[in-house]
């Protein structure tokens, strides 16, 4: 879909107007590709009542002129589904008080903002115990975007899934740098099979990555969505969103004339902030043509205790790269220093840069 306005003809029944902001082009990014069925998820369970509208591969120092478009246009629900966002979406709000916004992965929240994004590290701790069950090189690869703390996250719980089956294997990292890149794409990924991995986790929105890996014969694990039908002889699982889910909640509440704003800034209101698999916002998918018999038992057990939250993934002890211990025995980690995490588990190697997350503004 190009980057142009339709003219918005205004009904004369109340209607909930939703604009969806997507840093991509749909057929280019699995993120985007996720957001997207949500969105025509909530066109058909509200059909009649709501009216949904998309803008995609919107540039970061170009979101907030398209937000004040989508603003004129009458559009009473704009949802920016991108970190890259969060800058713009803030200022928005500030500027438009009547204007109700979501914003996905950002902190900055105001009356009329809310943030949200789920707990992925959940399924990704998940493909961690398939990884290290399934390698024979002890060498996992792990190929993702920045090394912001959603990332790291999600790194980490997948490096702890790996250790939990296998103390041996590595996983060795490589960041792009870039959401979308082929170019850098390709490099990182034959960096790593250079270094002899037999599976690839990708993080990435696109799946070259995951293309590249199987002309190399290497399991890969996917993100986003599940796109086993690009290679299916060798991807073996997924973390993945549902976000038509959430974004039902959200607009049911509205449709009620009811609006709550979910910061950062509190313990409670990060549990909102984060739904995770005992709310199937977030899931795994399992090949269980590929993974063995006995692993997949074990994953079975591990996700049932996740959903019932008998098991916390960042429970101690757990070591960072330079041997301090960051969570003691029998304790783990609160929503909030996840929120923030900047530290790497001892059993990750490769390109382990840092960013210093300051959600106080």
């Amino acid at each position: 879909m190009q980057e142009v306005f339709s003219p918005f003809i205004k009904s004369a029944e109340k209607r909930l107007n939703i604009a969806f902001l997507y840093r991509n082009y749909i057929e280019e990014s699995t993120w985007v590709q996720a957001h997207e069925s949500g969105r025509k998820y909530l066109e058909e369970v509200f059909e009649g009542k709501i009216t949904t509208f998309y803008v995609e591969n919107v540039k970061k120092n170009k979101s907030y002129d398209v937000i004040k478009e989508l603003i004129n246009q009458d559009y009473n629900l704009i949802i920016t589904t991108s970190y890259d966002f969060m800058d713009s979406t803030y200022k928005a709000a500030i500027e438009f008080p009547n204007i109700k916004f979501l914003n996905c992965a950002g902190y900055k929240s105001y009356r009329n903002l809310s943030v949200y994004f789920g707990r992925i590290y959940q399924p990704k701790f998940l493909t961690g115990l398939i990884a290290g069950a399934m390698t024979r090189s002890n060498k996992i690869g792990y190929i993702a975007p920045h090394p912001l703390p959603l990332f790291v996250r999600g790194l980490n719980a997948f490096a702890i899934g790996v250790k939990v089956v296998n103390p041996y294997a590595k996983v060795l990292v490589n960041w792009t740098n870039k959401w979308i890149d082929h170019d850098i794409e390709i490099k990182k990924t034959l960096e790593l099979i250079k270094e002899g991995i037999d599976i690839l986790s990708t993080n990435m929105d696109s799946v070259i990555p995951q293309i590249i890996a199987d002309k190399h014969k290497i399991y890969t694990i996917g993100y986003n969505a599940i796109t086993r039908e690009i290679t299916p002889d060798t991807y073996i699982a997924s973390a993945y969103w549902k976000w038509g889910r959430f974004y039902k909640k959200i607009v049911s509440r509205l449709l009620n004339n009811e609006w709550i704003v979910t910061t950062t800034k509190h313990l409670e209101d990060l549990r909102k902030y984060w739904y995770g698999m005992d709310k199937k916002i977030v899931k795994l998918y399992k090949n269980k043509e590929i993974i063995p018999g006995q692993t997949e038992k074990l994953i079975g057990v591990m996700k049932t205790l996740i959903k019932n939250n008998e098991f916390d993934i960042f429970s101690g002890p757990l070591y960072d790269k330079e041997n301090n211990m960051i969570v003691d025995r029998n304790e783990s980690i609160l929503d909030e220093d996840l929120l923030k995490m900047n530290w790497y588990l001892d059993n990750i190697n490769g390109d382990l840069q840092k960013v210093i997350f300051n959600t106080d503004t």
